[in-house]
Formats: C-alpha cells, sequence, structure tokens
C-alpha cells in the first residue's frame, strides 16, 4: 500500500515538473520571437570623398551589424555592334558609381569605347541617353522595401524610378563589366524586355529579373518611397531611373512641366539608402534547452508525467 503524502509534500514533488515546464515555454516563446522578420536600414552617404569612385567591392554593413550590401552601376549604354557610337542603346555595360557626400551615390556610364559620361547632371542616376541603374547585391535574401533619395528636391528635375529583383537561378548575368575594360564586342544582355531588331524575347525580365514596379515623383515630400507591396525577396535588386524599356505597362510619367514621356521627361536622383526585412535563421538554443522542433514533444511529456504522478499519488 502507497503511503499518504502530505499536501506540502505533493506540491514538493510537482516543483520540478513545473520548473521545467515553465523553462521549455520560455524557449518556445523566444524560438518564435528571434524568428520573426527585422527592419534593416543600408546608409550609402558618404562612402567615399566627394566625388570619388565607390568600388564595387566596397561593402556596406546594414543597421542589424550582419546583413551586408555591395553596389555597382549598370546602364544600357552599349550598341550592337562593337563601334564607339553609342547612339544605340542597348546591351548592358557596368559604369562607375559615385559618392556624393550626403546626398548619396550617383552614377556614370559607360561607353562602348570604354569612356564615361561626364558633366551636371549627368552625375546622377539618370535616363538621358541610356537608363541607368544601380545593382545591389546582398549576403542574404532580404525584401525590400523603401527607397531614399538624397537628391534632387521637386523644384529641380523629375524622379520616378523603375525597380526590378532577381528570381532566377545562381548569379545574375547583367552583360560587360567595367573590369573586362575597354567594350570588344557586343554585352551579353539587353535591357529591353524584348530585342525588336531580332524579333525575340530576350532582356532582363525574361533572364530572371522580375518587375516589382514603377515608382513618380519620388523626390516630392520627404524623398522616400515604400516599395515592393507584392513582397518579394531576393538577393539581387535594381534601381534605376524610370525605365519603360524594361516594361510597358502602359504608364507614362509626366515631368513637373507636364512634358510626355519620351520628349524630354528626363528623371535624375542619387540613392541615399534603402530599408528591408530580412529573413534569418533561428539561432540555436541556450544548452540544456531542446531544439526548437522538439519542444512541443518535451512539453507534452512533462504534461504527461504529471499526470501520471498524479495517479500513483492517488491511487
Amino acid at each position: 500500500m502507497l503511503k499518504s503524502i502530505p499536501a506540502n509534500g505533493d506540491s514538493r514533488m510537482n516543483k520540478p515538473h513545473h520548473s521545467l515546464l515553465a523553462t521549455a515555454c520560455a524557449a518556445a516563446l523566444l524560438a518564435g520571437a528571434t524568428s520573426a522578420q527585422g527592419a534593416i536600414s543600408f546608409n550609402f552617404m558618404n562612402l567615399q570623398p566627394s566625388g570619388t569612385e565607390v568600388s564595387d567591392n566596397q561593402v556596406v554593413t546594414g543597421s542589424d551589424t550582419v546583413t551586408t550590401a555591395r553596389l555597382a552601376g549598370w546602364a544600357n549604354s552599349g550598341s550592337d555592334s562593337a563601334d564607339s557610337g553609342g547612339s544605340t542603346w542597348n546591351t548592358m555595360l557596368q559604369g562607375k558609381l559615385v559618392s556624393w557626400g550626403s546626398s548619396g551615390v550617383g552614377m556614370y556610364y559607360r561607353n562602348p569605347n570604354g569612356t564615361f559620361e561626364s558633366g551636371n547632371p549627368n552625375h546622377a542616376i539618370d535616363n538621358e541617353g541610356p537608363d541607368e541603374f544601380v545593382l545591389l547585391y546582398f549576403n542574404t535574401p532580404v525584401e525590400l522595401t523603401q527607397v531614399t533619395l538624397g537628391w534632387p528636391d521637386e523644384t529641380q528635375y523629375d524622379t520616378d524610378i523603375t525597380v526590378l529583383s532577381y528570381g532566377g537561378v545562381g548569379t545574375p548575368d547583367l552583360g560587360v563589366a567595367f573590369s573586362q575594360g575597354g567594350y570588344a564586342s557586343a554585352g551579353t544582355n539587353t535591357l529591353e524586355y524584348q530585342d525588336g531588331a531580332a524579333g525575340t524575347t530576350a532582356g532582363l525580365t525574361n533572364d530572371g529579373w522580375d518587375f516589382v514596379g514603377h515608382y513618380a515623383d519620388v523626390a516630392v515630400g520627404s524623398n522616400t518611397v515604400n516599395i515592393n507591396s507584392i513582397g518579394k525577396t531576393s538577393s539581387y535588386w535594381l534601381i534605376g531611373a524610370y525605365s519603360p524599356a524594361v516594361v510597358n505597362n502602359g504608364t507614362c510619367y509626366t515631368d513637373a512641366a507636364g512634358t510626355a514621356c519620351g520628349t524630354g521627361a528626363l528623371d535624375y536622383f542619387k540613392l541615399k539608402s534603402v530599408a528591408a526585412k530580412d529573413f534569418p535563421p533561428p539561432p540555436p538554443p541556450p544548452p540544456g534547452v531542446p531544439e526548437p522542433a522538439s519542444l512541443g514533444l518535451v512539453v507534452l511529456g512533462l504534461i504527461g508525467a504529471r499526470r501520471m504522478s498524479g495517479r500513483r499519488v492517488s491511487g
């Protein structure tokens, strides 16, 4: 026959069960909290002394101190042939990003003969001639949510932008890289969604790049625009001056003077910062605490053990 156990003895017996149960539940809550998305900002101001080139090897660390980004400038400044005229904007060439202090980064596109554009406002990211883009590539997939421009304000130039993300396999192939020096042959990719001369589909959106959106008049007000309402995630993003060549969805933006697209409605901006959500893996549990996947089994086991103890006492 089992001996009778005083009430305070029963309480002492179950204290360890309560303690373990509380620990397991706390660990489960911690695991769930640490796996949530975080907001990260990336600041592109003062990356180099003003007017100095920003290398595509330069790493920009996000506000979470873990996620990093690198930048490169690209434009459809090549031509179908290997001449030096550059009058037929088509194939993608890597340009040169330049730091402009607190305004962020601008860009000079590269001509087919290896020289770069110059002058003001051409030192911005613009669509005067070829369409210029900043390529952002992160060390982990992110959901880009916001773009902030550091220049100009709404009284100077129009600032419509186009955003794309890469959803293809592996590393995107944009075209001829700046590191290859002078332009000796046609690039390997085009900006246009269709190569009209060849009559076949080509271009970025047929090579793994996804159209995220066109955004008008970003410089009005706060110089910040919320993007990517569809929640795309990628390690590679393109942010550029408004480019209907990428996706002609029937949208045509005009400048402040009402000039129609294609007749002088040019866009210029410098990229100051972006914001994103990341998707970090949950950290390992503290020593002695089970992995999150097994916490449910632990909790059920503890509940079962407590019920068995109760039956023995009552028997």
